[in-house]
């Protein structure tokens, strides 16, 4: 059941953050702002989501240079990302 198996991750997650593991960042409208801001910026690349373009946000605020994805949009940004896979 599909929203079992939600649950179950969202909780993993939770639990994660919990211990320490993970740190969950919210989007506050200042970060919605900024990625909006990218979106403009690299509307050339429109297959690049709007979820990675808040990542990209998020990352550099807090100098993230390290992305664990698969994803080359983090690479098309030209800003620094260095793919981990």
């Amino acid at each position: 059941m599909p929203s079992a198996q939600a649950e179950q991750y969202f909780a993993a997650v939770i639990s994660g953050c919990e211990r320490h593991d993970y740190q969950l960042e919210w989007i506050s409208s200042a970060r919605f702002d900024e990625a909006w801001r990218l979106r403009r910026q690299y509307a050339d690349k429109p297959s690049i989501s709007f979820v990675d373009l808040t990542s990209i946000a998020v990352m550099k605020e807090l100098a993230i240079t390290d992305v664990f994805s698969g994803d080359e949009h983090f690479s098309q940004v030209n800003l620094g990302f260095r793919l981990l896979d």
